[in-house]
């Protein structure tokens, strides 16, 4: 919309670089736009955090999938922690403001630099050992190759970003092709990347923008949730189809980006993470 009204040449790479060449922009007038953005979507993000919270009746009717115990759960949080690209953008004072000044019986940390903690957060669960690391997102993939020696990272190399495909809601009588052609995608693109580092014994742990129960993906009929079709347990598959391919013993754990985040936090009782990217996610601490 900014880049139509002021015809400005940006480069949309990804997310928070977006936001900085914005909100830093040589034109008074672009900055005092992207500033007014910035309120309007932290304004909204409050009344979002704050229906959780506090949800009127009106607010319960129309999430009738959510029982009493959901409301109470979420009226008991004392802690949140608001992680991802767009929490790391410019905008992340004026989301922290307009959060903490809409709802205050909640401890708020919207968390600057927190682009890259999905992509990292899953090493939290090791101490030792050789690790490929990826954070499938909506828009991207971000990589990274560690070494892990006595809970630090020995060494430590982030690999280039890759453009997420495959991701669009196919049609249902496509369903199973279209997910057959994101799982080569992803197969291509973890054995590449095993080359790619020359390490093919690594372990490779995967954040992933879809919610995940010990392997299951949350089924859906558009981005990574429809890698379920193929399989209940896609982690397992995922982990069969490599070793297939590669010959050789190889562990793959999937886990859902929020909670990936999420072992970046202190880890208190009633916490919870939002995530802001291209989409939301969420996870807790309990």
């Amino acid at each position: 919309m900014l880049a139509d009204t002021y015809q400005l040449n940006i480069e949309k790479n990804d997310l928070k670089t977006l936001m900085d060449q914005l909100f830093y922009h040589e034109h008074h007038d672009v900055r005092e736009d992207v500033k007014r953005i910035g309120i309007m979507y932290g304004q909204r993000l409050a009344m979002f955090i704050d229906a959780l919270k506090h949800p009127t009746q009106a607010i319960k009717a129309e999430n009738l999938r959510w029982k009493e115990e959901h409301w109470a759960y979420w009226k008991d949080i004392k802690h949140l922690y608001v992680m991802g690209g767009l929490a790391s953008s410019p905008f992340h004072e004026m989301f922290e403001q307009e959060i903490k000044h809409k709802v205050t019986d909640l401890d708020v940390h919207v968390q600057v630099d927190s682009q890259d903690k999905a992509l990292y957060g899953m090493l939290e669960r090791y101490q030792s050992g050789h690790f490929l690391l990826f954070d499938f997102g909506q828009s991207f993939i971000k990589r990274a190759y560690v070494i892990r020696k006595m809970g630090e990272n020995i060494v430590e190399r982030k690999l280039s970003s890759v453009q997420a495909k495959h991701l669009e809601a196919p049609q249902e009588q496509e369903m199973i092709s279209h997910a057959r052609q994101l799982h080569r995608f992803i197969l291509d693109l973890l054995i590449t990347t095993l080359q790619e580092v020359s390490d093919v014994g690594c372990d490779i742990l995967i954040s992933i923008a879809n919610y995940v129960r010990q392997g299951e993906l949350n089924p859906g009929k558009s981005s990574y949730g429809v890698l379920s079709v193929l399989s209940t347990n896609y982690e397992t598959f995922l982990e069969e189809e490599l070793m297939t391919k590669l010959q050789t013993r190889i562990h793959v754990k999937l886990e859902h980006d929020a909670t990936a985040m999420a072992h970046h936090v202190p880890q208190e009782p009633f916490t919870a993470v939002i995530t802001l990217g291209t989409a939301f996610g969420i996870s807790f601490i309990d």
